[in-house]
């Protein structure tokens, strides 16, 4: 009897044990979801069951672990109709391109001339600059226009793929409401009066005219991963091992449905990092979630010095004019054409 007693005794002791390891394991996970979304940590009180469900069930290898600088959350919330949300990815120091697109294709007085009184708003994604004297000029630029979102990792070409992220993840936390989600370098220039219609025809063409699952950009196939390790675009075996990168969108300006972006931004945190931005959101996490793209070469021009590609592409959508304010006043010029 003392013996069975014991042994008794004994499978308490070990079903103790292992009931407070589970619980031990369960708080862990739920602690570590403070490193995947901003409202876990600064900008929200609010914890969205939502999220909290999807972390559980899923496993992050790439949590976004970084804080809001700046973060103007009433840019979309004060506007329930909001037809598109222009976000432009700008290295801290390029205030001028800023200036630029803010008195041109993004001035209020253009967007009031689109057909159907659209509503669109913008927002510039920043990095920490590394520089206490800029970021005192960011938040005073920051204060009179309220159009910066900023985290604190470091803005640098290496960390792009971060910036792609906290757009992703602002976009989908901040304006999950928008038709449309409009990414764009701020070395481009949109031609926002043909840029409407263009889309009006994609919707009306889409299952139930719906804008839901859409991915649309300049589309490369079977883009040759670039092995010279003195070229700018080098990439080690290490950081991806096939010859050729998965079909992508380039990164100068591409379009999508806030549904598509909340998907990449939540399959992100499951994906390994790769620091090519334009090809780990619209090639890498998308073909994860078998999106397909749909083709706008057409509607872009990159070649700024190419005479016969101008005259082909007379007035694109989307200009490319590598921070030249000749350039970008040349192509703003052509899309007030259109007036």
């Amino acid at each position: 009897m003392k013996w069975a007693h014991y042994l008794h005794n004994r499978q308490k002791i070990v079903l103790s044990l292992i009931l407070a390891i589970c619980i031990s394991l369960k708080t862990m996970q739920i602690h570590q979801l403070k490193y995947t979304d901003s409202t876990l940590k600064r900008g929200s009180n609010v914890v969205q069951i939502e999220e909290l469900q999807h972390h559980l069930t899923k496993h992050v290898i790439s949590p976004h672990d970084f804080q809001y600088l700046i973060n103007p959350q009433s840019v979309c919330e004060d506007e329930p109709n909001l037809w598109m949300l222009m976000y432009v990815h700008s290295a801290p120091n390029n205030y001028q391109q800023r200036q630029l697109i803010r008195q041109t294709w993004a001035h209020p007085t253009y967007l009031a001339k689109l057909p159907d009184e659209r509503v669109i708003r913008l927002v510039f994604m920043l990095g920490w600059p590394g520089s206490d004297v800029i970021q005192e000029s960011l938040l005073k630029e920051s204060h009179q226009y309220g159009d910066i979102v900023q985290e604190d990792f470091t803005d640098s070409y290496r960390n792009l793929t971060l910036k792609a992220i906290i757009s992703m993840r602002w976009v989908s936390t901040y304006c999950k409401h928008v038709t449309f989600v409009l990414k764009s370098d701020d070395d481009v220039v949109v031609n926002m009066l043909s840029l409407v219609p263009y889309l009006d025809t994609i919707q009306n063409n889409h299952s139930n005219h719906s804008a839901q699952s859409l991915l649309l950009g300049a589309v490369r196939y079977d883009a040759p991963v670039g092995r010279d390790s003195r070229d700018k675009w080098y990439v080690a075996r290490d950081e991806f091992a096939d010859a050729h990168f998965p079909p992508y969108c380039k990164g100068a300006a591409y379009i999508m449905s806030p549904d598509i972006m909340r998907r990449l931004y939540e399959v992100s945190l499951e994906t390994p990092y790769f620091w090519v931005d334009d090809v780990f959101v619209t090639g890498i996490l998308a073909q994860k979630l078998n999106i397909k793209h749909i083709q706008m070469y057409e509607y872009y021009n990159f070649a700024i010095t190419d005479e016969k590609h101008v005259k082909k592409k007379k007035n694109p959508i989307f200009a490319l004019v590598l921070h030249s304010e000749k350039s970008f006043m040349h192509w703003w010029a052509v899309a007030l054409e259109d007036f």
